[in-house]
């Protein structure tokens, strides 16, 4: 398993997670989202575009949605996504 994985972590309960590296770099960006969005909500409420900001610094373009006047969700455009 370890030849085969790129990055090792080690698990609160005392066990290893062998991650490939897309993996690894997916779970890197949420952790430091999450932890980005705890901090913040410590000051205060955040709203749904201070969320939204957080994950794109955090590269989660592939998760963040934008709503439109209807106010249904809609995937990013590729222009914004950049």
């Amino acid at each position: 398993m370890a030849r085969v994985a790129t990055v090792v972590r080690p698990m609160l309960w005392g066990l290893y997670m062998y991650a490939p590296e897309p993996l690894a770099h997916e779970l890197k960006a949420l952790h430091g989202f999450i932890n980005d969005v705890v901090a913040c909500s410590a000051q205060g409420p955040l709203d749904a575009g201070a969320i939204r900001t957080r994950g794109v610094r955090h590269a989660l373009t592939d998760f963040v949605r934008t709503g439109d006047e209807s106010g249904d969700l809609q995937p990013p455009s590729p222009a914004t996504s950049t």
